[in-house]
C-alpha cells in the first residue's frame, strides 16, 4: 500500500504520455525525404521532420548576370491588367423582363394592381 502512494506500482495507460514531457534529446524516428540540390540532382535522405521534399537554396554569387536578372524578375509580382468589359446590350434580355402593364391582355391586368 505504501508503494502504490508513492507511485511505484503506477500502472502505465494511454493518458500517461500527455501528463509530462518527453525527455530526449534525439528523437529516434526519422523519416525519408527527398533533397534537391542547387544543380538539380536529387538524393535520398533520412530527416527528423516528415516532409516530402526539401530545396538546398541556390548560391547566387555563382549564377551569372543573365540568371540573376531571371531570379530576380520572378521575385517580383506581375501588374495585373484589369479588364472592364463593356459591351452590355439590355436589349438580348429584353426576353426575360415582363411586358409593360399596358400590353398584357385585359385578363392578366387585374392580378398585377
Amino acid at each position: 500500500l505504501w508503494l502504490h502512494y508513492f507511485g511505484a506500482l503506477e500502472r502505465g495507460n494511454a493518458w500517461r504520455a500527455c501528463l509530462g514531457k518527453i525527455c530526449r534529446t534525439q528523437y529516434l524516428r526519422h523519416y525519408p525525404v527527398t533533397l534537391v540540390r542547387p544543380d538539380g540532382s536529387t538524393i535520398e535522405i533520412r530527416y527528423l521532420e516528415p516532409r516530402s521534399v526539401i530545396q538546398l537554396p541556390v548560391d547566387v554569387n555563382s549564377l551569372t548576370e543573365e540568371e540573376k536578372r531571371q531570379r530576380l524578375a520572378a521575385r517580383k509580382p506581375k501588374a495585373k491588367k484589369e479588364t472592364i468589359d463593356d459591351n452590355f446590350d439590355p436589349n438580348e434580355y429584353m426576353k426575360f423582363w415582363s411586358p409593360p402593364v399596358e400590353q398584357m391582355p385585359i385578363k392578366d391586368r387585374g392580378e398585377l394592381r
